[in-house]
């Protein structure tokens, strides 16, 4: 009789002072329905004694392994993309993981029901919703569902997909850690989505809640769920924070327009010339580039920041 070995997951995740919620995450991902798993724990900083509780937690688990490594010390995207530039780290599928959420029991399952229908040598990215809870566990809500498409024309300006609900196929692994090993940056996710997309992989936006996202002061950025929420993120678009983070982003395009589709150079071309121009200029060549977030409210946020040249 033979048995049919599952493809291995790699769960990147990375630590930073997370004693608090880390047992019930690891044991989240050792009780996944999917059962080839090798967990890799990136800790930022001085172990704070959660070593030996995962240690602890993972002992007799048969259907993984745990691998603890040390961080860049650089920040929690530095960090993930460390991880998932890390030669020593192969498998068939990578997926990012918090240190205080919890999965549901099919979250990799799932993600690998979609990526396996991928046809070999496309890039891909799984990402879904999220159930988010506070700091004591208890359910806040979900997170937005997004109807519109992804794209590259909205991966541009909008991250749709928080990390911990991303599971990456090796193609797109390799796409980044060819092109981006010890970049700077400042969102993994986001630069998983503009990469892949960019250069027209497949992006899958799941409206199943995959996990339990954790809300509480040590986000750093959380989920846009209520109105403070929005306003802040509005702030960020203003004072030129959102415009930092395009700066680095475009960075690190221009690394691949090479690569591009045809369609999404010219959209990147148009997207990135549009910024310095005058404000008639800037709104008609964001308009040619096609750029749209998910919602009206995000959008009017997005015209705003256009009008103020803080794009």
């Amino acid at each position: 009789m033979s048995f049919k070995i599952q493809e291995n997951v790699a769960v990147l995740l990375c630590f930073f002072k997370g004693k608090e919620f880390i047992e019930e995450q690891v044991d989240s991902i050792i009780k996944q329905s999917h059962k080839n798993v090798s967990l890799w724990i990136s800790i930022d900083g001085v172990d704070d004694g959660s070593k030996a509780l995962i240690e602890k937690k993972a002992k007799g688990w048969k259907n993984g392994k745990v691998h603890f490594l040390s961080g860049p010390g650089k920040g929690f995207a530095e960090n993930f993309l460390s991880l998932l530039c890390n030669e020593d780290i192969k498998a068939d599928y990578y997926s990012f993981s918090d240190q205080d959420d919890i999965w549901e029991r099919d979250k990799l399952s799932r993600a690998l029901d979609y990526l396996k229908s991928v046809p070999p040598g496309v890039p891909a990215i799984y990402g879904s919703r999220a159930t988010l809870i506070n700091k004591f566990g208890k359910k806040l809500g979900e997170s937005k569902f997004f109807k519109k498409k992804p794209s590259f024309e909205n991966a541009l300006v909008q991250n749709i997909s928080a990390g911990n609900t991303m599971v990456l196929n090796q193609v797109s692994r390799n796409l980044i850690k060819e092109h981006f090993k010890n970049n700077k940056i400042f969102f993994h996710d986001w630069l998983s989505y503009l990469v892949v997309s960019a250069v027209g992989g497949k992006i899958f936006y799941d409206s199943y809640t995959s996990l339990q996202y954790r809300q509480h002061g040590g986000n750093l950025m959380g989920e846009n769920i209520n109105f403070f929420s929005r306003l802040r993120r509005l702030k960020l678009l203003i004072n030129g924070t959102f415009q930092e983070w395009n700066d680095i982003n475009i960075e690190c395009l221009e690394k691949i327009s090479d690569i591009m589709t045809e369609k999404n150079k010219k959209c990147f071309e148009l997207f990135k010339n549009s910024r310095n121009k005058s404000t008639i200029q800037r709104l008609v060549g964001f308009w040619k580039a096609g750029v749209y977030r998910q919602t009206f409210f995000e959008n009017v946020s997005l015209f705003i920041a256009c009008m103020l040249k803080r794009i």
